[in-house]
């Protein structure tokens, strides 16, 4: 028998105009994408889909109670319950009731459509965690995804270009008890009983929006003290969280479980925007192991089939749904195969009876153009589609914080950075019809110079101030050239229909001890802490090790990379940075040897407790050169030794090369073989006690 997914969808970009809270622009944009992908990817034949969309106006606080009690409430044992909010968070005058746990006075809220109006009141966590605890009742899976933020300290006018973000005024208005859906039991039980069991949290740092009574998985698109972003750097504005979780969706080979799909995000948030931090909590921790929305999400197959629609011409049976970019300059390239074509001949691209473009990406297909090949010849045949080229779109860059003359300045010298004279093919301007206040990268002037920076900082932090300090225009684009190279490396994700997603296992062990008696770490975010040498009573940076697993029926080829907060790009393993693993091996990268996580000196010296650094993983079908994509810090120059690819000319080579060059060329030069491949991350923060 099938099951059941109700889904609560909330949106609002646009507020009651007696409400006095500023729009949004891309709440409503993450919601339809959502929507999107939960009618396209759900397994039909074993889930039933029933959604309620609340955009807007219709986004009122008694209609998402309602939604709640009436709608998701349907939700039994065996079924799925999702509610999903990207709108304004807020905070709000608590009850004298609720002071003893709320050592700021102060309740955390859902802005909705109507909040800030007479007589009309934010959705209070309190309220939040009663409605779960009602679904609970039932046991159902239940999931919920924040895309809001409750505090921080905004965005200051007439500074560097920042994202808009999703914060609300406090409500300092005196709040009736009796404006709650608690019962004046509910309320006192609360009262005694306000902090979450300690089994809630993964990690020591507080979530943007605590939900403690149900069981339940809650995604959060920041910390309590951070700002959830929005921002420009997607074709339309959209929630930075928002973005990165659906995408990490969209590119899965079906259901991630909850820790994967919360690993891969975080990294993909922070890699883009600063001081923004995503937050996984679960009351049951066993739960983060099971597959998203319980395994609602259907697999797709091995390849796309390409065949003529009477509305669209020739198309393939996949669009943005399924991880596929919106068509940009660059165009995703297909191979097409005869449909009898057996799964291992897909690997030879000189098989190919044609080659083809993507010309427009739709929710559930996309158009294609035959740019090498024969016509078919009858609209009723069908081809087999492999991808074997990706775009690698160009970042936004925002110039709006500069004078009128350096702009201009700043914008020819991107217009000219190419080695043959043309435009940057890594950084575009930002257009003048998109909001000024976002983009990937920006610049601003500080004392007498350029400086450059990334999405949501007002500047850069004084330790860093030097590595971001450019003197001239020809100097602000190396420096946004590298940034770009360094972000394009850590949002890299697996291609859409790759065969072997999952295949590897990283598995993180932390300290020195035997292998035999390593502990596995278990947390989405690593927050590894320096620790004391008991005899010289000195601080030591943490180590750890990391074992790989093969749980494909493929050799395949692993390689890591490390990407520190300075832009640099390193290959972690000696000679050609690979680890050969059979089907069903497993191995320690560097024989088992630790390695170290720390903060370098100079920046201790300035200060600087914590550093984050993210480790990429790649595997691959077929050997590659993992030194292709290393790059030094920010300032540094490229060597001419990493700019030459040698050895296979395959898929994966290629895409690594046109990473760091942008050579999207050697149309006749035919790769050798179509490698499959995959991309997986882990982010790291080393702590230093203060």
């Amino acid at each position: 028998m099938a099951r059941n997914l109700y889904a609560l969808l909330v949106g609002v970009d646009d507020y009651d105009p007696q409400s006095n809270v500023k729009p949004l622009r891309g709440c409503v944009n993450d919601i339809r994408a959502m929507e999107s992908y939960l009618r396209g990817r759900i397994q039909s034949d074993q889930f039933v889909l029933h959604l309620q969309v609340l955009i807007n106006e219709e986004a009122t606080r008694s209609r998402i109670i309602d939604g709640f009690q009436q709608h998701l409430s349907q939700a039994d044992s065996e079924d799925v319950a999702l509610f999903y909010y990207a709108g304004h968070g807020a905070q709000a005058s608590a009850p004298e009731v609720f002071w003893a746990g709320e050592s700021d006075r102060l309740l955390e809220t859902l802005v909705c459509y109507d909040s800030r109006t007479p007589e009309h009141w934010d959705l209070a966590d309190k309220e939040l965690a009663k409605l779960i605890a009602m679904l609970d009742q039932k046991h159902p899976h239940i999931v919920i995804v924040l895309d809001c933020c409750h505090s921080g300290s905004g965005t200051r006018e007439g500074e560097a270009p920042t994202v808009a973000t999703r914060r609300a005024e406090r409500d300092k208005r005196p709040r009736p008890l009796d404006s709650f859906i608690l019962s004046r039991q509910e309320i006192e039980l609360q009262s005694e009983n306000l902090h979450p069991p300690a089994t809630r949290s993964l990690e020591l740092v507080p979530a943007a929006f605590h939900v403690s009574e149900g069981r339940a998985i809650v995604l959060s698109a920041c910390r309590d003290h951070e700002e959830a972003k929005e921002y420009d750097g997607a074709e339309l504005p959209r929630g930075v969280f928002s973005y990165f979780l659906i995408e990490s969706l969209q590119k899965a080979n079906g259901s991630l479980t909850y820790r994967d799909l919360f690993k891969r995000t975080y990294a993909l948030v922070r890699s883009r925007v600063s001081a923004q931090s995503p937050q996984l909590e679960a009351t049951q921790l066993e739960d983060l192991e099971q597959p998203f929305l319980g395994g609602a999400i259907a697999p797709t197959p091995s390849y796309f089939t390409a065949s003529y629609d009477r509305h669209h011409g020739w198309v393939i049976d996949g669009g943005a749904i399924h991880g596929l970019p919106v068509v940009g300059e660059e165009k995703v390239k297909l191979a097409l195969f005869p449909f009898d074509t057996p799964a291992l001949m897909l690997r030879q691209l000189e098989a190919a009876i044609a080659t083809a473009e993507v010309t427009k990406t739709l929710p559930q297909l996309s158009q294609i153009q035959l740019i090498n090949g024969t016509e078919p010849a009858s609209q009723g045949e069908t081809f087999k589609a492999i991808i074997t080229q990706i775009p690698l779109p160009p970042l936004t860059v925002n110039l709006s914080a500069l004078p009128m003359d350096a702009r201009e300045l700043i914008a020819q010298a991107i217009a000219t950075a190419s080695p043959s004279g043309q435009s940057s093919l890594y950084l575009r301007i930002l257009a003048a019809g998109q909001s000024q206040s976002n983009g990937d990268l920006g610049v601003i002037q500080l004392d007498g110079a350029y400086q450059v920076l990334r999405c949501g900082e007002a500047q850069a932090p004084a330790v860093y101030q030097s590595l971001y300090r450019a003197l001239n225009p020809r100097e602000v684009v190396q420096k946004l050239e590298h940034m770009a190279r360094w972000m394009t490396v850590a949002t890299l994700a697996s291609p859409a229909h790759s065969r072997i997603q999952g295949a590897v296992q990283m598995a993180i062990f932390e300290g020195e001890s035997p292998q035999e008696t390593a502990i596995e770490l278990q947390n989405t975010q690593l927050r590894l802490p320096y620790q004391q040498d008991p005899q010289t009573q000195q601080w030591t940076p943490p180590t750890f090790r990391i074992k790989l697993k093969n749980v494909s029926d493929q050799t395949l080829f692993c390689a890591l990379f490390d990407l520190s907060e300075r832009y640099k790009v390193q290959s972690v393993l000696s000679g050609n940075g690979l680890v050969r693993l059979e089907p069903g091996q497993e191995a320690w990268l560097a024989e088992g040897r630790s390695l170290k996580g720390s903060i370098p000196a100079d920046l201790l010296r300035q200060g600087v407790y914590e550093y984050h650094d993210t480790l990429k993983l790649l595997a691959c079908t077929a050997e590659f050169d993992a030194t292709l994509m290393n790059q030094p810090e920010l300032g540094q120059s490229l060597s001419s030794a990493t700019r030459s690819i040698g050895g296979s000319n395959g898929t994966l080579n290629r895409l690594m090369q046109r990473v760091i060059t942008r050579d999207i060329g050697w149309d006749d030069e035919p790769e050798q073989q179509y490698d499959d491949w995959i991309a997986n991350q882990m982010t790291f923060t080393f702590v230093y006690p203060q």
